[in-house]
């Protein structure tokens, strides 16, 4: 029990929403109410509406507008905004209450935020946080909701996340996004099938398209019952999760999924993908040093879209990857690779990605050898258009190491270079010039500082103002190397 909670006098989390006046959606004094405000509004009779109208101001076009008109135009504001037109009029009063869109994320105020910061101060915010979702879910008077996100550290309030899931999939959500990345002093939630089996959540099953699930713990049952009672669902990502262990998707005619996404998952020991005939993207990244996944993918004719990131064996890491996708190579759009922990070889034999059109690369700043390692992945995509360098975080204790510039080697059709992380090191400048040099079709490079990955320490003030120094070298100093003919842009 959360000390701040007991300290106000109560004895457990549900009486405590019992005392902020939380609504079950399908008690009968919620439902009463929904069915009044619904009713009001929707069904006046012709003449009520004319007496309306002369409240209204005759150049305001908007507010005569229909009702659901009006609930799309506030679905499209973020919802602080959208609950914000309430104050226009007695006519605005209740539209915000039908939005579709129910987006809890406000950046760096929510999840990001609380890194660092006092564990009295994160508390209560957490309670601001969990008061405010509530409070909208409560008012909320809509049939349907597209979207429905969270994002927030999650503390000691499974018992609200429960009824969030099962009002959004009572009202048949599209979208499902539960981002709960906290410390691990935090107990993280659990979706299993009891949860999946509760008549609220059976009937928003068959309206979900899009599932993503960050620090929840799921388990390779819990996802194949999801697969085979989502008929819409397209798309599924599934990170820190410590549930889950052995993963199966087998297609069968009802399978929608087009992309599938599994990241930190630390206990994954197996994943199988066969007969998907609709997946368009895999990834696969995982942190764990000493434990070996198990691949097998076949029967995927859509696939053009891949990364994995496995650590178990880093001299092989490029072998293994074309190994994984050998029935598939032939086919590859875009091809994630993460070079920046992989063992040296030297001349590697990699087999030719004739449809390859995008390589997206993860490289250390202090590694020598980057472009070593990214010459013949080039060598064997003759059609690549875009290339986007990621360049991993700096390691302060790292001595950089001096920059091996390769021999010449032309590439005929690379029109985009994007560098991720740029720090403004020499290293990252020689190699932003080795393919001004090489690249003879190159028309735009993209400088972004940014970390690539989103993470709570991205935002703090020093790693900003790392950034603004790496920004200002680019504009004055590399900019100066790259010729006008290219399209040059610092982010």
């Amino acid at each position: 029990m959360d000390k701040s909670l007991m300290s106000r006098g109560f004895h457990n989390e549900a009486q405590y929403y019992e005392e902020e006046n939380w609504e079950e959606e399908s008690s009968p004094k919620r439902i009463a109410k929904k069915r009044a405000h619904s009713t009001h509004r929707t069904f006046q009779p012709p003449v009520q509406q004319k007496e309306r109208s002369s409240e209204y101001n005759l150049d305001d076009k908007i507010s005569g507008l229909p009702e659901d008109i009006l609930g799309s135009i506030v679905s499209l504001l973020p919802l602080k905004e959208a609950a914000a037109t309430s104050t226009l009029s007695r006519r605005w009063r209740y539209v915000w209450t039908c939005t579709k869109n129910l987006n809890f994320d406000v950046g760096e105020e929510t999840l990001y935020g609380y890194y660092g910061i006092g564990d009295e101060r994160s508390k209560l915010a957490r309670i601001r946080y969990v008061q405010w979702v509530n409070n909208v879910v409560n008012q909320h008077a809509g049939v349907t909701v597209d979207r429905f996100l969270v994002c927030y550290e999650v503390g000691y309030f499974a018992f609200s996340i429960t009824r969030w899931i099962k009002f959004a999939m009572r009202n048949r959500v599209q979208i499902l996004e539960l981002n709960f990345l906290s410390n691990t002093r935090f107990k993280t939630y659990v979706i299993d099938r009891q949860l999946l089996s509760h008549r609220d959540v059976e009937v928003g099953l068959r309206s979900l398209k899009v599932l993503n699930l960050v620090g929840v713990n799921v388990d390779g049952e819990v996802i194949e019952y999801l697969l085979s009672n989502c008929p819409l669902l397209e798309r599924l990502q599934v990170i820190f999760s410590s549930r889950l262990i052995n993963l199966r998707v087998v297609g069968s005619p009802l399978l929608a999924l087009k992309h599938l996404e599994i990241r930190f998952c630390t206990l994954i020991q197996s994943i199988e993908i066969y007969d998907a005939e609709n997946l368009v993207s895999f990834y696969c990244h995982n942190l764990e040093i000493d434990r070996t996944i198990r691949l097998m993918i076949r029967n995927v004719p859509k696939l053009v879209d891949v990364y994995i990131h496995l650590y178990d064996d880093m001299f092989y890491y490029a072998y293994r990857v074309f190994t994984i996708f050998s029935c598939c190579l032939s086919q590859l759009q875009i091809l994630h690779l993460d070079l920046s922990n992989e063992s040296y070889v030297e001349n590697p034999v990699y087999p030719m990605l004739k449809n390859l059109k995008e390589l997206r690369v993860t490289l250390s700043p202090s590694d020598s050898l980057m472009l070593a390692r990214l010459i013949p992945f080039m060598k064997v995509s003759p059609y690549l258009q875009k290339l986007m360098l990621k360049i991993t975080k700096w390691d302060t204790d790292e001595e950089p190491e001096e920059f091996i510039k390769p021999a010449k080697c032309l590439h005929h059709n690379l029109k985009e270079l994007e560098v991720f992380g740029y720090g403004g090191r020499p290293n990252e400048d020689e190699l932003i010039v080795y393919f001004v040099e090489n690249a003879v079709s190159l028309e735009k490079i993209i400088v972004n500082p940014s970390l690539f990955d989103k993470l709570p320490y991205s935002s703090t003030k020093p790693v900003k103002a790392e950034q603004d120094i790496a920004r200002r070298h680019a504009i004055q100093h590399l900019q100066k190397k790259v010729p006008s003919t290219i399209d040059f842009s610092c982010l």
